[in-house]
């Protein structure tokens, strides 16, 4: 739970300061966001070389105890106002956040039952066979759109209903993947046997790159191009 706040409070901050600057540089747009995403995935290249690194040479404990003092540095920027956000002490102020607190309450609804969703599905993982977890699974999409057309604009929940139909098609086999690619001999004699390094760092290499060239594919010749045609040709 933790981890997941870290990093969404780290996304929020990243997100909005560039969505300031996409305001005041709009021709610079596609730049800023490939810069970003760019940087992002270069990073986290960076970050799953130096895991498997110490996973294989010293346990996945150390990984939580050294990540500890980095997670920590998001909090300098924050308190040290280093994002350049101006305080609003106007009258108006509190007017407008106890306005928009009012038509916010639907929002806050959604968040909520977006939430026991989430608990209800993890719970059901744990106690039922697949086909039942998938007909839930279904019938909680199906709720979930339903609750962002009744609670959202129209807008909003056309393009959430979009990406969580998107989701639903994008099926993960991380978790066995990683024990088919990784497992010994005496555990799996068909497999592959690849060391936890290597499976990390090529793979995670891999996608990067592929990451990084779509960037630049999009930035030199997309750039200039609808959603829908640039979203087509990346699929």
């Amino acid at each position: 739970v933790t981890m997941n706040l870290q990093m969404e409070y780290c996304g929020l901050l990243v997100r909005a300061k560039y969505a300031e600057k996409l305001k005041t540089v709009p021709e610079y747009s596609t730049d800023l966001i490939s810069f970003v995403q760019g940087g992002g995935t270069i990073a986290t290249l960076l970050s799953q070389v130096m895991a498997a690194f110490i996973i294989q040479n010293y346990g996945t404990r150390y990984v939580f105890a050294i990540c500890v003092l980095p997670a920590m540095l998001p909090l300098y920027p924050a308190t040290t106002n280093l994002l350049q956000e101006k305080p609003k002490k106007d009258s108006k102020c509190c007017g407008i956040a106890t306005n928009t607190m009012k038509h916010g309450r639907k929002y806050l609804y959604l968040c909520l039952f977006m939430g026991v969703e989430a608990v209800f599905l993890m719970c059901l993982g744990m106690a039922s066979n697949s086909m039942f977890r998938c007909i839930m699974g279904l019938i909680a999409s199906v709720l979930l759109s339903i609750g962002f057309l009744l609670l959202t604009h129209k807008m909003i929940a056309k393009v959430a209903i979009f990406f969580l139909f998107i989701c639903i098609c994008s099926l993960s086999n991380s978790g066995a993947e990683y024990y088919f690619y990784t497992d010994t001999p005496e555990q799996y004699p068909e497999g592959p046997h690849f060391s936890a390094m290597f499976y990390l760092t090529a793979r995670s290499f891999v996608r990067s790159s592929g990451l990084v060239l779509g960037m630049w594919v999009f930035n030199r010749y997309l750039r200039n191009s609808k959603y829908k045609t640039a979203y087509l040709i990346g699929i």
